[in-house]
């Protein structure tokens, strides 16, 4: 079940000196099932836990996972592709006690008018599912998008930090906002990509909710901040093309800080240089700054500049 990495009540909410860093933080993971394999004769490995069976399908080149829950005849394809064996069995022990987990937890799911919100009109539109996590916890599904309802207690239980107007945490970043407030209601699975979400794309909430400053490493929102900063006054790529003359190469145009010229706004000059194309394609997630040492600068800009 669910591993709690929490601070103190007391504690939670404040801001924590720069100094405070996760420098032992346990970043939180999956729980993962103890599973024996299989091998079959058409190549692909399989394996049961807890009523689940398991199978992996070479596919391509890579690994495909086949899940068959408890009384069911079917297996369900995961949807996740491994370049490894040894990747893919890994993760599907992931997935099997992900599964059985939720079992644990005794969720509880309704369609249509049988729901407990079938007369409640998402921001999403209109509910088509809604699976019971706990007391005022829902977790509603509509014909393109999704997220949790948190009514009630829960909500009101909602610490500062975390709660959100309304009581509606869209599916892609907000819901495990309510993870992290209610960790006893999910998986191991779920809190750790929970956690790894806020981190990664909402630093601030992350902080307020551990009471940690998080370094640029350890989160995709700082580190870009960071980057932003470090690459402030220098030509970084806004925009690449292969080289119709040297495949070696890549022209790329560029601006100072990466800036680009918004509706209505003022024209933000671009410069064209041409970098390796192997040197371009090690690129920092964050962006390629130009070394104008090394990375010639070209005529003209791009055109009807």
């Amino acid at each position: 079940m669910t591993i709690l990495y929490r601070i103190q009540a007391s504690e939670r909410g404040k801001v924590m000196p720069a100094e405070n860093l996760t420098n032992g933080f346990v970043f939180p993971k999956p729980s993962r099932a103890a599973l024996q394999w299989h091998s079959h004769s058409d190549g692909s490995h399989g394996t049961e836990f807890s009523g689940y069976a398991a199978r992996i399908v070479p596919n391509g080149g890579r690994f495909t996972v086949l899940i068959r829950r408890p009384g069911e005849n079917r297996f369900w394809d995961c949807h996740e592709r491994h370049r490894t064996l040894e990747a893919a069995k890994d993760m599907t022990s992931i997935l099997v006690q992900h599964n059985a987990d939720r079992d644990l937890l005794g969720y509880v799911t309704s369609h249509g008018r049988s729901s407990p919100l079938s007369s409640v009109h998402s921001p999403w539109g209109r509910i088509q599912s809604v699976t019971k996590l706990g007391e005022g916890i829902f977790q509603v599904s509509t014909a393109g998008h999704g997220g949790m309802k948190v009514m009630g207690a829960a909500q009101r239980g909602m610490p500062a930090h975390l709660k959100l107007a309304g009581g509606w945490y869209e599916e892609d970043i907000d819901w495990a906002r309510v993870a992290l407030a209610y960790p006893d209601r999910f998986t191991s699975y779920d809190y750790a990509v929970a956690e790894k979400s806020i981190r990664n794309f909402s630093p601030d909430v992350w902080e307020a909710n551990f009471g940690l400053r998080l370094a640029p490493e350890d989160s995709r929102q700082r580190g870009q901040e960071a980057f932003n900063k470090a690459s402030r006054d220098r030509y970084v790529v806004i925009s690449a093309l292969a080289d119709d003359t040297d495949p070696g190469l890549v022209n790329v145009y560029a601006t100072i800080g990466g800036r680009r010229t918004q509706f209505g706004g003022p024209e933000v000059p671009e410069e064209r240089f041409v970098v390796p194309a192997d040197e371009y394609s090690r690129r920092s997630p964050f962006g390629f700054v130009i070394d104008e040492a090394r990375h010639p600068r070209q005529a003209p800009a791009r055109p009807g500049i």
